[in-house]
């Protein structure tokens, strides 16, 4: 009896620390950390002045996606790459 709720304990406390390095690691979600299938778009831009990666993509208010990836470019663009929820028709 004992063992087995100190066994109970320690998978309850691992499961906590995993949803709390997740959720702290700014991630978004589980399907983000094991793979979900996601639709990669990549827009060069002028300037994009506060965006970051994990901000959310939208259109027409709804989130259809996150900024993956920032890359400069040679010519001083930007490259914005994008993972979009293949739902999001």
């Amino acid at each position: 009896m004992k063992t087995s709720i100190i066994g109970l304990l320690f998978i309850i406390a691992l499961a906590t620390v995993l949803y709390l390095g997740i959720t702290l690691s700014g991630s978004g979600s589980l399907g983000e950390i094991f793979g979900e299938a996601k639709n990669e778009i990549r827009v060069e831009f002028d300037q994009v002045t506060g965006l970051k990666k994990r901000d959310e993509v939208t259109v027409s208010g709804i989130t259809v996606g996150r900024v993956s990836n920032l890359e400069l470019q040679s010519s001083g663009r930007v490259m914005v790459t994008c993972q979009i929820d293949p739902k999001a028709n």
